[in-house]
């Protein structure tokens, strides 16, 4: 059974898809939780998260779609970061020798 997010201020959540800049699949604080107040009345979660390309700390409003935050949904994406981390390690040592 799937569990239900958690867009409490404060509370880690995982960007799933970013509409606004190239950032998917990394961890975020949820600043504010606004119901009802987007296009056609989707809920907004205000997310706060170090931007990949400047390294700034951002603020944007993301569609609950856009976001995760179950356990199952964290598992997942640790996968992907450990696969990815191997095949670095991998060629890290391949471009020692």
């Amino acid at each position: 059974m799937s569990e239900k997010q958690n867009f409490t201020p404060g509370t880690k959540i995982l960007i799933k898809t970013n509409p606004h800049e190239a950032a998917e699949g990394i961890i975020g604080t949820v600043k504010a939780y606004r119901a009802g107040e987007g296009f056609m009345r989707c809920d907004l979660v205000e997310v706060e998260y170090h931007s990949p390309r400047e390294g700034a700390l951002v603020v944007y409003p993301f569609g609950t779609f856009h976001l995760g935050g179950t356990a199952e949904e964290m598992e997942a994406a640790a996968d992907v970061l450990e696969a990815q981390a191997a095949d670095l390690r991998r060629l890290a040592k391949e471009a020692r020798s």
